[in-house]
């Protein structure tokens, strides 16, 4: 079994990897051959904390996987990200344990990585991304992103704000200002 420290994903996993690995499980999703299982999350009744899973099996790619953690709202007083998980992959054929691999810095990355293929996606067709629906949108939580984009002379020349919501109809809002 592999232990794969947060060190170590920073230092192995660019934000091109995330891009490509995102894209990658998006079109699998369209395509039938990935999906998530029904995400679990709970308050704890501990530190204000929410802990849960989330887990999914992408057969295109043969990864298994669940990653555990959740929100602690102290954190930030501890010197710590509020948001901690660990992530745990699986053989997909045997269902044994193959690694155990810090989530906090690969969680921020696919985030982040998420975002970038969504605005990807509103620029062009994509097979991910059929007209009129946001199926890819189905394995990313709820996010926002803003761009801004500056002038010469320190003012704000356009503001993009990116919602991607979770609800019965997945919805992508892009707005110029």
């Amino acid at each position: 079994m592999l232990i794969v420290t947060e060190e170590t994903c920073r230092q192995v996993v660019t934000r091109a990897d995330g891009f490509k690995a995102v894209e990658a499980v998006f079109s699998a999703m369209s395509a039938g051959d990935a999906y998530n299982f029904p995400v679990v999350r709970e308050a704890i009744g501990y530190a204000d904390a929410l802990y849960g899973f989330k887990s999914g099996f992408d057969r295109a790619g043969l990864a298994l996987g669940v990653k555990s953690g959740g929100y602690w709202p102290g954190n930030v007083e501890k010197g710590l990200s509020n948001h901690q998980s660990t992530i745990f992959l699986f053989d997909p054929d045997t269902g044994r344990l193959h690694a155990l691999v810090g989530g906090n810095y690969l969680t921020a990355i696919r985030t982040a990585a998420a975002s970038a293929v969504s605005i990807a996606g509103t620029q062009k067709p994509s097979p991910w991304s059929a007209p009129g629906t946001n199926r890819h949108s189905s394995c990313a939580q709820p996010w926002s992103n803003v761009s801004l984009k500056m002038s010469s002379a320190g003012t704000f020349t356009r503001i993009n704000f990116l919602l991607l919501a979770r609800s019965r109809r997945n919805a992508i809002c892009l707005l110029k200002l």
